[in-house]
């Protein structure tokens, strides 16, 4: 679903951006709109941006350390540590964050590990199999195939439904 939003609505996310020096999460939230990337992408076609659009920038190490020990040793605020090499003051409270629990190896860019998401892949419904065309053995198949499927939908509801009832309590 494509959202449109007015002149004034993107007006007003931009100046808020801008004049009260937030980042973009803060602004999200206080306006409830639009979403991060939507915001960035403003905020970069504004004549007011000098800096260059980083969105999906991979930053090395030796950026990431820079602008932590900036922040950490120099006495500067964040927000001034971020721009040195144009990210986000969020982004730059996240590689403190890691620097002072993992140590300065765990702002190498790494590859992210890990089995991929089942629910990316194409997910086809089950064909019926008609009783006179199959087996016990591939109906009993059958029904785990279903019990299996059951399972995870089930998981995924109940995941979603704590995730809606917590964000519930935090309005």
């Amino acid at each position: 679903m494509t959202q449109y939003f007015t002149s004034t609505q993107k007006q007003e996310a931009i100046e808020l951006y801008f004049q009260d020096g937030e980042n973009s999460s803060t602004v999200v939230k206080k306006l409830g709109y639009p979403t991060n990337t939507t915001l960035l992408k403003w905020v970069h076609e504004d004549p007011r941006c000098t800096l260059p659009n980083t969105h999906y920038r991979q930053y090395t190490q030796e950026e990431k350390l820079r602008v932590v020990t900036a922040y950490l040793d120099g006495g500067i605020s964040l927000q001034i540590a971020a721009s040195l090499c144009g990210t986000d003051p969020s982004q730059a409270a996240r590689w403190v964050k890691t620097y002072l629990r993992k140590g300065p190896n765990a702002l190498e860019n790494q590859q992210k590990k890990g089995k991929p998401c089942p629910r990316k892949e194409k997910i086809r419904p089950l064909e019926t199999p008609l009783e006179s065309e199959v087996s016990d053995e591939e109906l009993r198949e059958y029904c785990e195939q279903l019990k299996f499927e059951n399972d995870v939908l089930r998981a995924e509801l109940e995941f979603f439904s704590k995730k809606a009832e917590a964000s519930a309590k935090k309005d």
